[in-house]
């Protein structure tokens, strides 16, 4: 922004007193730089973050092993139990959009740092203006996060029904008796029932957070 700044300046200087454009040329090379340098930063970035989100999810993934393998047996007869080990699971493949927000999180923090101190140079009023659109913004986005993290944890029981009857749809030892017994339909409906909820409760509170 400074940059761009000073080199509207030497344009408009330029265009006003008659005189070349030869002025411009260093601002123009220096944006260009800067560009470079943020291109190239943002190549490692992105690099960094897939080691690190596979990474993350290996360690989930150990925790998880590590829990079944240590806990009581009857843990294993408790629905609480499964539905915790559901939701790292599901977790462990979100690592990756974790890692992702949490580098654009820091990203985002400097940008608004570098921005901040570029407006009261160039103008302090405008921080105050600024201000105004960032706050109701960041709210908004802190209620949408909670909100769908609220949904996630209501629809894990649901979830693992949905999942276990589609194992026992796709399985091959189970066929034979879903087919002597012709269960297909009765457990493809009930599929499709918690499917249908799922994707009604993701409307209501997705439109919810549009308004």
């Amino acid at each position: 922004l400074l940059l761009g700044q000073q080199g509207l300046q030497a344009i408009l200087s330029a265009l006003q007193q008659g005189q070349s454009l030869a002025a411009v040329a260093p601002w123009a090379i220096a944006i260009a730089v800067v560009a470079g340098i943020e291109s190239f930063a943002g190549a490692v970035q992105q690099e960094r973050q897939e080691i690190l989100g596979e990474l993350l999810q290996r360690h989930i993934q150990e925790h998880v092993l590590e829990v079944a393998t240590a806990v009581d047996l009857l843990a294993f007869e408790t629905p609480a139990f499964h539905n915790r080990v559901q939701r790292m699971q599901v977790s462990s493949h979100q690592a990756l959009s974790m890692i992702f927000g949490l580098s654009g999180l820091i990203q985002a923090a400097i940008g608004i740092v570098a921005v901040l101190v570029t407006l009261i140079t160039i103008q302090p009023v405008l921080v105050l203006m600024v201000s105004i659109v960032f706050i109701p913004g960041w709210l908004s986005a802190s209620r949408r996060g909670e909100a769908f993290w609220r949904f996630f944890w209501r629809m894990t029981p649901r979830d693992r029904e949905r999942q276990y009857l589609a194992v026992l749809l796709s399985d091959r030892n189970a066929a034979k008796e879903i087919r002597a017994f012709s269960l297909a339909p009765f457990l493809r409906g009930r599929h499709g029932i918690l499917y249908g909820e799922r994707i009604s409760e993701l409307q209501r509170v997705a439109g919810k957070q549009v308004w």
